[in-house]
């Protein structure tokens, strides 16, 4: 019986021992996690409180707050513990100094670029540099970093403006061939710099007079605000020194409301000229006297002789007089070739208004002048017979004659020798007029019939004073 007691001692005495253990075990365990996860939380603290500035940094960042954004960064890189976020944030850091334009930040794109040159961001700060430099007007570095940016790196808007910026800084360098390469790359893409890229691209064409290039750029330029009331100069004169005079008057006739359009258009005036000029030059006059119009509207005293000699002639061919007569006279003011001719045609219009008077003093003028053979021999005849017309026979003898010597293969020939027979016959000085025709080879009807008469009145002026055997002799 003892012996039983002391055996059930003995076991209570062992479930007591292992019961301690067990729960110092438990104590122990507990206690080591409690320990493990306060480290553990202290450390997610410590990482959230890290990750704060960089998180904080990318919303200012995206909300153009560089300065703020700047500071965030900069206490993650003296805080954080991430590396690739480091280094990411040095080159926020000096992306936001290239925003604020600090001094520092070219040096600190610079120095990303040379510490990480394969970081997936580094491609990318040669473009944040180029644009930096873009706005500073500092081009030739504009264009060199611009240039080494990796374009696979870029967005579709960021691209295109690399290609724009490239090229205006190459333009501003006065590298044409380089600019009109990355004008013609901008232009395809679409976006904010498309208008400016196809603008430049035209222009740059028409300097280069390629002038159908210029012409498609140029058009697509005017579709923008920015630029449909600056092309249209260039446009029309593209056409213009293509001699595509039909499509330069289509054109310019969009811009026939000069009231409107001079308010805001450069250079309407000459767009008006050259529309003038392509119609006279397709001899539609009523056109061209119309666009002259609005030219002269703009243009005021400053028409040169050549566009008011079109005019006055333009007047001319249609019969208008008056306003013809008054624009060959500015024109014939002057001693050179366009004075010739509105000499020579103000005498066509005062002979027919019978004004004889006004048209021997404009053909004696086309006469004298050297500058056209033509219009010199036409003149003179034409002075000539003015002279004969207007019953002047004395002054058509010495104009006639002259010419006679002075032109003698002239097609005129034949009816100076008719005039000048008539004009001897009546002048009385038969004398004289019967040497003239006897000297004729190739005597007209006209001649002859002069010749009989003369011949007979100078008879009868023998006859009358007695001197038969003259008499008879006629």
């Amino acid at each position: 019986m003892r012996s039983n007691n002391i055996q059930k001692l003995i076991e209570f005495r062992d479930k007591v021992s292992k019961y301690i253990l067990m729960r110092n075990l438990i104590t122990i365990v507990t206690i080591s996690l409690v320990t493990l996860g306060s480290l553990k939380a202290q450390s997610t603290l410590h990482q959230n409180s890290d990750n704060k500035y960089y998180r904080f940094g990318l919303e200012l960042l995206d909300k153009e707050k560089y300065s703020a954004a700047r500071e965030q960064f900069e206490r993650y890189l003296l805080e954080g513990s991430d590396e690739i976020k480091k280094a990411d944030a040095e080159y926020y850091v000096a992306l936001c100094a290239l925003n604020l334009n600090n001094a520092d930040g070219p040096q600190l794109i610079s120095e990303f670029v040379k510490k990480r040159p394969s970081h997936p961001k580094a491609s990318k700060a040669y473009y944040n540099l180029g644009i930096n430099a873009f706005k500073s007007s500092d081009f030739q570095t504009a264009n060199k970093y611009l240039k080494l940016a990796d374009l696979n790196a870029l967005n579709t808007e960021e691209r295109a403006e690399t290609y724009f910026k490239i090229a205006y800084s190459a333009f501003s360098l006065n590298r044409k061939e380089e600019s009109i390469k990355y004008f013609d790359l901008a232009k395809r893409e679409s976006g904010e710099y498309q208008a400016d890229a196809n603008y430049y691209a035209g222009y740059l064409a028409y300097i280069d007079q390629q002038f159908d290039k210029a012409i498609v750029d140029l058009r697509k330029a005017e579709d923008s605000e920015k630029y449909q009331y600056r092309v249209p100069i260039m446009i029309t004169s593209s056409y213009f020194k293509q001699k595509r005079f039909g499509e330069v008057l289509t054109y310019a006739a969009k811009f026939k409301n000069v009231d409107v359009e001079r308010t805001r258009m450069d250079y309407l005036y000459q767009i008006y000229q050259m529309a003038g000029e392509s119609a006279y030059a397709e001899s539609r006059y009523d056109d061209a006297l119309e666009f002259y119009a609005l030219y002269r509207q703009l243009a005021a005293q400053s028409i040169d002789d050549q566009t008011l000699y079109r005019i006055a002639y333009s007047n001319f061919a249609l019969g208008n007089a008056e306003p013809a007569i008054e624009d060959f006279k500015r024109v014939a003011l002057k001693e050179d070739t366009l004075a010739q001719y509105a000499s020579y045609y103000l005498g066509q219009l005062y002979v027919e208004q019978d004004n004889y008077v006004f048209a021997t003093s404009a053909f004696d003028k086309a006469g004298k002048l050297p500058f056209n053979v033509e219009i010199q021999e036409e003149a003179s005849f034409n002075l000539a017979k003015v002279n004969f017309e207007s019953k002047k026979y004395s002054q058509a003898i010495t104009s006639l004659d002259r010419f006679i010597r002075e032109y003698p293969a002239s097609k005129y020939i034949p009816e100076a020798n008719n005039l000048l027979s008539e004009a001897f016959l009546n002048t009385n000085d038969f004398s004289r007029a019967i040497t003239f025709i006897e000297r004729i080879q190739d005597k007209s009807p006209r001649v002859r019939a002069a010749y009989q008469k003369v011949t007979f009145y100078k008879g009868t002026e023998f006859f009358n004073s007695a001197q038969y055997t003259n008499a008879v002799q006629m």
